[in-house]
């Protein structure tokens, strides 16, 4: 996961550079669905996932981004289940989110819903 990680990040100048390039990279080498399909004889979901399925439901999706974003050096977080609106976090259930916090000179959050579809950044100073 670390060469996959470096190999998407590594000429990205900043960290919403990094998420776009995962983003991206997501979006064009995999596919949404609820229709799983595991393979057991590998321990790691995730590397499963990213390494020798085509598809997957969002908290593969999440999962792979905020892992390839730390690994990328983003600090990253995977929060599932908030909604995140008008600059401000609630507690409301929804199927899947992805906050991810993006460096720089204010606190700044890039939410990324469901299958990665596209990073939306967050007004700055946004805190949940």
């Amino acid at each position: 996961m670390r060469e996959l990680a470096l190999r998407l990040t590594r000429d990205k100048s900043d960290a919403a550079a990094k998420v776009d390039a995962v983003a991206k990279w997501l979006q064009a080498t995999h596919s949404y669905t609820t229709d799983l399909k595991r393979d057991t004889s590998i321990p790691d979901p995730l590397e499963d996932f990213l390494f020798h399925q085509s598809a997957g439901h969002c908290e593969y999706f999440a999962s792979a981004a905020a892992i390839l974003l730390r690994l990328g050096g983003v600090p990253t977080r995977y929060v599932n289940g908030f909604l995140v609106a008008n600059g401000t976090a609630c507690a409301r259930p929804l199927p899947c989110e992805t906050i991810a916090p993006i460096p720089g000179s204010r606190p700044t959050w890039a939410a990324t819903a469901g299958s990665v579809s596209m990073p939306h950044l967050l007004p700055a100073g946004l805190h949940i």
